[in-house]
This record gives structure tokens, C-alpha cells and sequence, in this order.
């Protein structure tokens, strides 16, 4: 039989996994806000995950990411909402439900068009370098 373990996010260390399986309660996760978008890590480095890391966001309407790209792909899952992503020079225009497959080093940038909220979730590679539009690695004070 599984022990399974429940921590507060203020609890979580590396050791959980030792014990088996755990669940972090998004309640204690704090939010942080960037030009109308809003990221809450759900699932990251500082909690003792290995591999990818997991961030709960929303773009507000007619709101942006910047312009930026990862040296490793970004999965992008939209829940609700619509809008574009520019990807290189390529326009995507989408609706939830559905998947964004960002590829890596290539600059891409999303864009609520719609009238609400968008509701989505970003998976990426622990680590990955993330830079801006001039090449810049950014330092993001969510990761």
C-alpha cells in the first residue's frame, strides 16, 4: 500500500519524495502580476520537482507576454479564452480548448484577444534559459 503524504507548500522539502506522492494546495501558492498577466507556479524547482516545472496563468484582454524565447519548448494549454500567438514571423490565431507547442530558441509572444481572462497552464523545462527579444536572459522573479 501507497503512503500518501499531504504538505502546505511551506512544509514541502526535498525529502517528500522519499515518502511517496504529496499534494501542494494552490491556495498557499503566491501570485505574481506582469502587464496584465498573472503566473502561479504550481508546480516548480523551489518545490522539489525534477524535471518540468508547471505555471498556472492568465493574460488580461488585450494584454501580451513579452516577446521572449526558451532554449527548450513550451507547452501552453489553454483552458479559455482566445487570442494569437506570434511564433517567429508565423501568426497562430487560437480559441480554448486547446494546445500551444511553442518550439525552442525561436521568439514567440501570445495575445489575448478576446474579452475575458485567459485560463491556461505552461509547462517548460526546469532551468531553461528564458531571454528577451534583444537576447537578454531574463530573470524572472516568479522562477
Amino acid at each position: 500500500m501507497k503512503k500518501w503524504i499531504f504538505f502546505s507548500l511551506l512544509s514541502l522539502t526535498l525529502t517528500a519524495f522519499a515518502n511517496g506522492p504529496f499534494v501542494i494546495d494552490h491556495n498557499d501558492i503566491p501570485s505574481f502580476q506582469n502587464n496584465g498577466n498573472t503566473l502561479k507556479g504550481i508546480a516548480t524547482a523551489h518545490m522539489g520537482i525534477g524535471t518540468h516545472e508547471v505555471w498556472k496563468s492568465s493574460i488580461a484582454p488585450g494584454c501580451c507576454t513579452p516577446k521572449h524565447q526558451h532554449d527548450a519548448e513550451e507547452i501552453t494549454i489553454f483552458f479559455k479564452g482566445k487570442g494569437k500567438a506570434v511564433i517567429g514571423e508565423e501568426v497562430i490565431y487560437f480559441e480554448a480548448p486547446c494546445t500551444l507547442i511553442l518550439p525552442p530558441f525561436i521568439d514567440h509572444q501570445i495575445f489575448n484577444t478576446g474579452d475575458e481572462p485567459t485560463d491556461h497552464i505552461a509547462i517548460l523545462q526546469i532551468g531553461s534559459k528564458i531571454v528577451n527579444a534583444e537576447g537578454q536572459e531574463m530573470r524572472l522573479p516568479w522562477r
